[in-house]
Formats: C-alpha cells, structure tokens, sequence
C-alpha cells in the first residue's frame, strides 16, 4: 500500500499520535529518542505519499517545550510538509475552525505539500495567561491546522472539518483533551453536540480525540474519569484515539458495533508499563468514497523496552546473597540479583520476530519483575556488573552499549543448583500477555516463511473437496502485478483454516462429493443427537436450481431436509416448486431432483434478522434451530454476505453450535449483500472485510473440526488458466496463497468434535463453565470457584454447596433432575466484556451496555422506556433505572395498597431534582404509576384490574423495553404468550424476573392446561419457559449463588440433618431452585 501512489479518488493520511517530544531530552542518551522516532513517522508519511498528517494530541511532551526541542520539531516539520507538490484535496469546511482563519496550503506564502493537522493532548494543552500552547506557534509559522479546541465547556460544539478528494468526502471531527471527568458530566449532560454535514450518509466520518478510554468498570460502577464508546454518536465511522499508550493499530469493532475504533498509541515509552513494552506503530490510512483500509507500520527507531516477571519463590533459587544473614534478621527486606550476559543476538526476547538489524542499532532498556511482592527494575547495568533493587526501591536508569546485550537473563544460582535457570525455562504463565510467544502459525508468516510452499503432494485425485492439508501448485512465476505481503498473509491464514485437521479412521471413512468432505461417523449413526426423536434434519440455504447436497442427506443418510432460497425462480426448481419426488419412494433411475426422505422447502433466505429486503424474505438462523436440541442439524450455508453475520451469531452462542453435527460452506470472502445490515462489517474496505470473514473462519475451526475443503482442487484447476496461474500481469486479489492461488471462493466442511470422541472446546466468546469439561454426573457439583461476593445477584455459573450429611428424608433423581435444569437455565452466558462490565444489585445483574446507550432502539424518538409489575411498597429497580441510566418507567401492581407506598400513591419525589443516593422513594426522571396487575388477558377478578403485556407493548418499538416482572401465576402464561411472538420479544432489552416455580394464582386462567397440570408437572412447564428464553435471550446472571449461600448456613436447609422433606425441585447438592431471581439481555446487544 505505501508504494502504491493514491489515486484520485483515495484520500490517505498519515495516522499519529503521543509522540511526546522532549522526553527526558536532558539525558545524554535517550534525550534524542523521541525527535527521532517523530522523523521516521513523517518520512513514512512522506515515502507512503500521504495527502496529509493527522496527530491525535501530546505531539509534545511538555507544555512549555524547551527552546531546543521546539526548534527541532519545526525544522522536521518545515521538512517534511513543506515542498514544491501540489495538495490533492480540497478543504471546503468554514475556516474558521482554524485559529489563523485558514488552511495553511492556501496561504499564499507558504508552500504547503503535505498538510499536518493536529489536536492538542494533556501534555501540550493551552494555558497561562495568553491561553495558549505550543501548537498555537506552529499554527502561526504556517507549519501546522490546529483545531479541536473548545473553550465553552457548557456548550461543545464539534464542527468537521470537510475534505473532498474526488468522489471520496471525509469529514474530521477534532476533539482536543479536557479534563476527563468535566467531558464525561458534559456528555451526560447533553453539553456535547456534533454538527454534521449536508447529505450526511454520503461523508465517511472520522473522530480524533485525546482522553482516558473507558476499560472497564471496579465494584460495577461505571467509571467517570473517562470517555465511553457508547457516548460518541453511531453516525461515525472510525474513531483515532490518542492518550492511551498501549499499541492497537488495527481498527476494532466498537461495542455497539456502529463504527471502528483504531488506537495508535505512543511512539515512545514514557513509563515503565507492560503497555509501552510492544511494537509501537504508526498507521497509513486510505479512504475511498465511504470505505476505508488501515496499513500499520512499524517504528524501527524506538527504544526496545523488554518486560519479563521472574516469581523467585517458584525457581528455588535464592533470593539474596545474603540470605544467612536475612534469617538471623527477619526484618530485613529481600533483594534480586540479576546478572546479564553476552548474547550477540536475542530476537526471542523482543517477541516481534525480528533480528536486531531491523533495528536502528540502540542499547535496550530491560525491565524485570523479581516477585517477592512484585516489584520492578530498570537495569542497565555495565558489562561484568551486577544490580540490586531492593523491594519498592527506586527503578535504576543504567543503559547497556547493544554490544554487550544481554541474551537470556540469568538469575544468579546457588553454587548447590546444578544449572541456572534461564528466562526462557520459566513457566508461560509468568510471562506478561503482551509478551506471550505468537503462534507456530504467526511465527512464520512474521518471518514470511510461507506455509504453503512447504513440499506438499496430493495424496486424492477426486475431482471434489478433499480432507487434509490442501496442497497448492505454485504458479510457473509470480503471475500479478503487485505484490503486497499483507494479502498474501491473509491468504496463508484462509489456508490454515481450511487444512483439515480430522483423521480418516475417527471419522469412519470419508463421502467426498462437489464442494463437501463428509465425515461418515457424523451422517451414518445418532450418536450424540439429544433430539427427543433422536432423528437429524437437514438445513439448506441456498439451492440454486438443484441442490445435490439435500439429495444426497435425503437418499443416502435417510435424513429430512428443509431447503430455502429466495433469489431462484421456482419455475425453473422442482423442489421449490415442490414437483420433485417427495419421500415417494426409491429414486433409484429417477434421474434428477429426488427425495426418498421427505423435504420442505421455503422460498426465504437467511438473514440476521426477520425482515424483508427488495421483496425477499429472511429470517435467522436462530429461528430455524429453536426446535432443534443438540447435534441434531446437517447445515449447509452459502456464505456470502450477511451470513458472515449470522456465523458470528453462531460462534456467540455455544448452545446453538451444539446443535450442529456438520457444517458444510461455501465461502465468498468479502463479500456484501442488500440483506447486510448496516453494521461495521459493510463499512469496512474490501480488503478490511476479507481479514474479518478469515478471522470468523479460523474462530470456527477453534470450536469445531474442519474436515476438507476444494482448496486443493481449485488451485490444480487454476495453475492451468490463461487468466489464472498463467497470467503475467493480472491484477492482484485482496487474499492469495505466496504461491499466487487466490483464495476468495472455496468451499470447506466442519464436523463437531463430540462425535468423534474430541473435548468440546469453547468458542471465542463463551465464559468458563467448568461443567463443559468436568466427568460428573450433576454439572452443578463439577468443582466451581466463586468470582464475586456481592450480596445480590451475579453473573456466570452460580456455585452451589453440597452439604453433609443429606439433608432431606429421601433423594429423588427426578427432582434434582428438574432442579439441575433450572440451575443450568439460570446460568449467565454472556461475558464481561461483551457487556461492557456488570451493575448488580438486589435481583438483578444488569449488562451495563444495554442500559447505558440507547443503541439499536427503533423507537421513532429513540427512547427506551422500563415496566415493572410488582413493585410492593417500593421498587428499587425503577428507581435505578431511572436516576442512574434515565429511563422513564411505568410501575404496575394491584394488591399493593397505596397509602403504605409513597411511589403507587403518587408521593414519591416525580422527576422534581437530584435524589439522594440512599435516601427515599424518589425519581429523578419521570414515572407513572398503575394499580394493575399483568395477566393472560384484559380483564377483573375478585376487583383487581388485569391487563395483558401484549397491550403495554403495542406502542413500543424494538428494543426499547427495559422488563421487570414477578413471576408467580399468571406471568407464566404471559411468558408463553411473549415466546409466541418473536414480535414483541424483540422489543425487550432486558428482562428481569422473580421466578416462582409451580405457583398458581387467582389471575391464572383456570381452563389453561397449566392450571390443572400437577404440581410437578408445572415445575417442568416453567423450567422449561426458562429454557426456551434463553433459547431467544442471553442470561447473564441470577440470584442462585447468594441464596444457596444463605441455605448452606440455615439449620433449616443445608443443616437440616436428614430430618427435612424434599423441596418440589433442587440441585444435586439439596439446594432448592423454587424460588430465585433471574436476568437476561437482548442478543443484538451483546454481539
């Protein structure tokens, strides 16, 4: 990409930010580190042919830069963005937005070639008297566009500057640094507004910004001395933030999923911090008319910074040399001693695949962890040297010549150990995350030793898909006219993913037909299948006109299937027209299109979502395996645009990949369709989405087996094309193998590891559930480590206890049967970090990203709304909702009497100011109050007023329902009918219940078959309504584990000795599942 010469219509800009110049430039050393890293940034820019340079902040490193370092910094600026060359684009935004009241390239005493723009950071920001800074004097010598600059904090306005190249608009949106917790308030506060361009879906939108970004929550209280994605608006398209030093180049999905964010981070190491140990980047970004691709590009003139822990207490080594005398005098405080030794060269330290040649030649700074209370230091110690820091002692600043450079770092040994131990020979574990060794895969594509050029034969001649390594002929030279080493690694990663990795003899054999490498074992037996029936199905997205994989599940392996496709003509498909043989009989010389085993067939797509797109139906994946239960479904996809969205789904949801015994696919990579939804993945460049889509492929063969693919017997068809392995001067694909076999459409098969006797492993965004792996026959005794101690409810499994001795009369299996469904049932699924941290409290465990934005609602005034029903004298839950995430709710209940509940009386305190945070009854947003219960239907019984959900949600939107609900009768039959209506269920983001299993009440409709089933009969009913929400929903958490913990104390409960009657329901270990609370979440907002 960086010798590639733009062309009119791409926008590229170099991407950079923390260059913190004059950093510690008074030390005879280092001084000049900074300066110099700044000028290998902007000779990439200027060698990459950049339009222009954005800096996202702390281009300085003080805010009153020496005489000396701002004299340097102009003079690389003067040099680097100065020239005879003429600007490609055009600013065509006010002016105004500059301090100077204009561009610098349209002064006409300037000779301007490559533009640098630039915010300020907290390092260089305006202050003193004047209220200036040092970027407000490269602005006036006409070397710098400073903007982002927001004196007014009562009321920001973030105006773009608007650059037109061609077809391509980009509108910027600078945000310089202000003190954290000011922004956040203001951004609370509605004081931030963006105004945005005419005709706003035809800009590609960029935000640049300088503040703390929010990592998480502590104690589940959101954190306000930062910014949050979920405040920046969903129009954005890509976000460049600065402050934060930790390296991640590449763009990521936001939370929301609504644009990328991409975080340079410095380009110098100013603390001694895991974070400032990678390979720092600076980042080329071309833009074309609303698509964009990032190129990261390494800095080789920064300091090498190398962290490693070394934990004495588990080498066995001493920790002093003086040890003897530490004995006499416990008080004494331990030390390390670390001696270095020569090693000409030591890649391996470094971690980043490369010889020191890389490298501008520079001493290394090392930094170790000796823990015997973890304490870190800086050694450079002079050849022959030794260094001690005692425990919380200063760091030392000693540098060692690269001649001398240390190779492994060695912990000086008794003369009694036989060896010393060596950095190497320590345990990963001790190794910091960002230090960890890449994969035997990443390691040689870093060292572009290209996997696919390995000797390699084909062992099959099938004119098909085959199983094992694809073996690619290399082309008789390289056939494109470009060669860019990103693609090409794209394109060896889709071949690992597509190398399968199953033994012929676990699989009984292979059926290698077309695009498919069956495992026999999967097609042949029910093994495994959880189906009640015990009977597979097949699922068939994309037919065509004939769909040779349908026939062949139907007349070889007996199994029904279901076929859709909504772009073929019926008229030209019998099975879609449903005139094929139809489970009548042998097809045996029938000719084409025959079913021995009866099919269906739909004219519907498969889509993320229920919907209709240019008169097409889809619907999603999750629709059509509601019914299935484990390793039921034969799936086949033809994966081209939003399926890549429906695989991610999938990998989301492990119980759902259960279900699937094989996956066959055909892949388009990159591809992007009308049913796509308008998330990031369509916002992506080309390029951008093919990387994606290899990343979905190689997270599936993490979850399950892949079997084969056409790899092999595309690229023997290929090397013979005139256009193909032929060609001389084609134009390069976006992924292709180094041998030149492009890689964008094969085919590949999957098998689920449970069928072949494999561990089931999780995927990607599962959360550990000791149960998965553990050989016990109840999951809730498998062995379980609590992770929270809140008296509330909390996330992930719940850990109950398994008393002794018994304590109940008798043990019925049946009943710890219906009690370890409910236990599994109310186990949270979803992750952490998917929701953006955890507020738990009482009842619930709320998914912080569903309640703090307002994201995905479809209400046509965007707002989100909270119902309660049953909200005794006082309802917690609405008044969080309301005064901490804003949320107007309506509260329902009609036995509460309202003279001894301020809020059903109207008393409580109704939107009229702050409310103290543990004070009484009050609502700092408004409420509305209803003495009605929630029932089946509209309707009064022994005066009380019922009315149905169904009526509370006919005014609602999707997504914009927060849902509180005591679930105790009637509520059970209202949760039947909302699982009846996908409708409406999407119109919940959250939904929290107190469950009381087996209750009937007054509202229940007594001629409803729950009403006169027996008590365990209704116990397995609503057990079973609890599965079928997290079928559609996503639990995160439940009240089990802290009231198990109040049981395991109670002499009336796990103390009862033997002495007391079973519960109606409980798990293995005695504790009863009767009565809990439980929470869920919306998928869509947690993907």
């Amino acid at each position: 990409m960086a010798d590639e010469l733009p062309d009119a219509d791409t926008l590229r800009i170099l991407i950079l930010t923390d260059t913190h110049v004059g950093f510690n430039e008074k030390d005879k050393v280092r001084g000049k580190d900074s300066l110099e890293t700044l000028e290998e940034a902007l000779q990439i820019g200027k060698n990459g042919r950049a339009d222009l340079i954005l800096h996202g902040g702390d281009l300085f490193h003080e805010n009153k830069p020496s005489r000396g370092c701002l004299f340097r910094t102009m003079n690389l600026l003067k040099q680097y963005t100065m020239g005879s060359g003429e600007v490609a684009f055009e600013v065509v935004s006010d002016p105004a937005c500059f301090g100077t009241g204009q561009v610098n390239y349209k002064d006409p005493n300037l000779n301007v070639e490559c533009p640098f723009f630039m915010i300020h950071g907290n390092h260089d920001d305006p202050g003193g008297e004047s209220n200036l800074c040092a970027a407000n004097i490269l602005e006036v010598g006409g070397l710098c566009n400073y903007f982002g600059r927001h004196e007014d904090l009562e009321d920001i306005v973030i105006r773009p500057i608007l650059l037109v190249k061609g077809k391509t608009r980009v509108a910027i949106y600078g945000l310089g640094n202000i003190r954290d917790e000011r922004l956040h308030r203001a951004f609370q506060a509605k004081k931030v507004r963006f105004e945005t361009p005419v005709d706003t879906e035809k800009w590609f939108h960029v935000m640049i910004l300088h503040q703390n970004r929010h990592k998480g929550n502590k104690g589940a209280v959101p954190s306000k001395a930062c910014i949050h994605e979920e405040m920046l608006p969903s129009f954005l398209d890509l976000v460049i933030w600065g402050h934060e030093h930790d390296c991640q180049v590449k763009p990521q999905e936001s939370l929301r999923g609504e644009f990328y964010v991409m975080q340079p981070g410095s380009s110098v190491a100013t603390s001694l911090s895991p974070q400032e140990a990678g390979l720092k980047h600076v980042a080329l970004i071309d833009v074309k008319e609303g698509v964009f691709r990032c190129n990261p590009v390494p800095l080789w003139t920064v300091r090498p910074l190398v962290m490693r822990d070394i934990v004495l207490s588990e080498t066995g080594l001493l920790k002093t040399d003086t040890q003897q005398k530490q004995k006499q005098r416990s008080i004494a405080k331990p030390k390390c001693r670390i001696s270095l030794l020569e090693l000409p060269l030591a890649t391996w330290i470094m971690g980043t695949g490369r010889s020191w040649n890389d490298w501008k030649p520079k001493q290394l700074a090392v930094v170790m962890g000796c823990a015997a209370g973890l304490l870190f230091a800086f050694w450079h110690p002079r050849e022959g040297s030794q260094s001690t820091v005692e425990e919380g002692g200063s760091p030392k600043a000693e540098l060692v010549p690269l001649a001398r450079m240390p190779s492994p770092l060695q912990v000086q040994r008794l003369p009694s150990q036989p060896s010393p131990v060596l950095l190497r020979d320590i345990p990963q574990e001790t190794t910091p995350p960002a230090m960890q060794s890449p994969s035997p895969l990443q390691q040689r594509l870093d060292l572009r030793d290209w996997p696919s050029l390995d000797g390699c034969q084909a062992a099959r001649k099938d004119a098909s898909s085959r199983p094992g390594r694809p073996c690619l002929p290399r082309a008789p030279q390289y056939p494109y006219r470009t060669k860019e080493v990103e693609n090409i690694i794209l394109g060896e990663r889709a071949v690992a993913a597509a190398t399968g990795v199953v033994d012929e003899a676990l699989c009984d054999g292979w059926h290698l037909f077309g695009d498919m490498t069956w495992c026999r074992r999967a097609l042949t037996g029910s093994v495994g299948n959880q189906q009640p029936d015990g009977k597979a199905i097949g699922l068939s997205y994309g037919i065509e006109e004939r769909d040779l994989w349908s026939e062949l599940v139907s007349n070889v392996y007996k199994v029904p299937p279901r076929l859709y496709d909504c772009f073929q003509n019926p008229q030209a498909s019998p099975p879609l027209q449903g005139t094929a043989p139809n489970g009548t009989g042998s097809c045996h010389g029938v000719g084409g299109h025959c079913y021995e085993t009866p099919y269906q067939a739909f004219q519907i797509c498969l889509g993320p979502e229920k919907a209709s797109h240019g008169g097409r139906n889809y619907e999603p994946l999750e629709l059509h395996l509601r019914d299935r239960h484990a390793l039921s479904v034969h799936l086949k996809i033809d994966v081209e645009g939003s399926e890549w969205e429906i695989l991610e789904w999938l990998l989301a949801n492990p119980r759902e990949m259960d279900k699937i015994r094989t996956l066959d696919m055909e892949v388009h990579l990159g591809w992007s369709v009308e049913s796509s939804r308008g998330l990031a993945r369509t916002k992506l460049s080309p390029q951008g989405r093919v990387a994606k889509d290899i990343e979905t492929l190689e997270h599936l063969g993490n979850y399950l087996l892949c079997t084969g693919s056409s790899m092999e017997v595309l690229a023997e068809e290929w090397v013979k094309w005139p256009h193909g392995g032929n060609c001389k001067n084609c134009p390069e694909p976006l992924a292709h193998a180094a041998g030149g076999f492009p890689v964008i459409q094969f085919a590949i098969s999957f098998v689920h590891p449970a069928l072949l006797g494999k561990p089931i492993p999780k995927t990607p965004f599962e959360p550990e559930l000791p149960s998965r792996s553990v050989p016990v026959q109840w999951p809730s005794l498998s062995p379980c480590e609590k992770t929270y101690t809140t008296l509330s409810s909390r996330p992930g499994r719940p850990c109950l206890p398994n008393p002794e001795p018994w304590p109940y009369v008798k043990r019925s299996e049946k009943l710890i049967k219906l009690g370890e469904r409910a236990v599994k049932a109310a186990t949270g699924v979803v992750q952490e970090e998917l929701c953006g941290g955890w507020y738990m409290f009482g009842d619930m465990t709320w998914c912080l990203k569903a309640l703090q934005t307002k994201w995905g609602t479809e209400q046509e005034d965007g707002g989100v709304i909270g119902l309660s029903y049953g909200i005794e004298q006082r309802d917690l839950w609405s008044e969080k909702m309301s005064n901490l995430y804003r949320v107007p709710t309506r509260l329902y209940d009609c036995f509460q009497r309202p003279d001894d509940s301020p809020t059903l009386g109207g008393k409580a305190p109704n939107a009229t100011g702050k409310c103290a945070e543990d004070g009484d009854h009050c609502y700092e947003t408004p409420y509305q109050v209803f003495q009605i219960c929630s029932g089946p239907e509209t309707d009064s019984i022994q005066g009380r007023r019922y009315e149905s959900l169904e009526s509370h949600l006919q005014d609602r939107k999707r997504l914009s329902v927060h849902l509180k609900i005591d679930t105790e009768g009637s509520e059970w039959e209202v949760l039947a009918w909302l699982l009846s209506s996908p409708e409406d269920m999407n119109k919940i983001r959250t939904l929290d219940m107190e469950v009381h299993l087996g209750w009937v009440a007054d509202s229940a409709r007594r001629s409803s078959a729950r009403a006169s089933m027996s008590s365990t009969a209704r116990l397995d009913y609503d057990i079973r309504l609890l599965e079928d929400l997290g079928k559609f929903f996503r639990c995160t958490g439940s009240s089990m584990e802290v009231l198990a913990e109040g049981w395991g104390n109670d002499g009336r409960g796990a103390k009862c000795g033997g002495v007391c009657q079973e519960p109606a329901a409980y798990a293995a270990g005695g504790f009863p599942v009767s009565q809990f609370a439980i929470s869920f979440v919306h998928p869509d907002l947690v993907l």
